[in-house]
């Protein structure tokens, strides 16, 4: 859309136009992106799979909008006050779940952006995104004219990763 009389491009600010970035966070090399509500979701996640119960468990997953009756016999669920760890998440005890910031990242960031500052690395629990700090302002700026607003936020980040302390 262009504002009458001006020849700029106008972006509209929605959530998924928010990103968050933090840089050499706990169990990350380098630069991480993410989308706000990318990173919000990946820490209630988080907070959700130190749940003590079942039942707390469901009420936070819940409260985000995350699906996990799949997670458990549909004829035969644990009951609300039955313990919980976070290894009785499918994929959890192996690392597939949930996903890491560096492979969100990697599902989000435009292509472009992942091609010119980034390197995709392989590992057996998939793939992500790895962007060396000194690439941050350059990432940061193409961000920018893309219409994204952008704010450093190492403790949400940081959080993503290891929940909150």
């Amino acid at each position: 859309m262009e504002a009458e009389g001006n020849s700029e491009i106008q972006h509209v600010q929605t959530p998924e136009r928010e990103v968050v970035y933090g840089i050499d966070v706990p169990f990350s090399e380098g630069a991480i992106f993410l989308r706000r509500p990318d990173a919000e979701t990946l820490v209630d996640i988080n907070d959700a799979l130190t749940s003590e119960t079942w039942g707390e468990l469901r009420r936070k997953m819940a409260e985000i909008g995350e699906d996990i009756s799949w997670w458990t016999d549909e004829d035969d669920p644990p009951a609300d006050d039955d313990a919980f760890t976070p290894d009785d998440a499918p994929g959890h005890a192996d690392g597939y779940y949930p996903s890491t910031a560096p492979e969100v990242m990697l599902g989000w960031l435009p292509e472009e952006l992942a091609d010119k500052y980034g390197q995709v690395v392989a590992t057996p629990n998939g793939y992500y995104l790895q962007i060396d700090a000194d690439k941050v302002d350059a990432v940061v700026q193409e961000l920018r004219q893309s219409g994204y607003s952008v704010s450093r936020d190492d403790a949400l980040i940081a959080w993503t990763m290891e929940g909150r302390p």
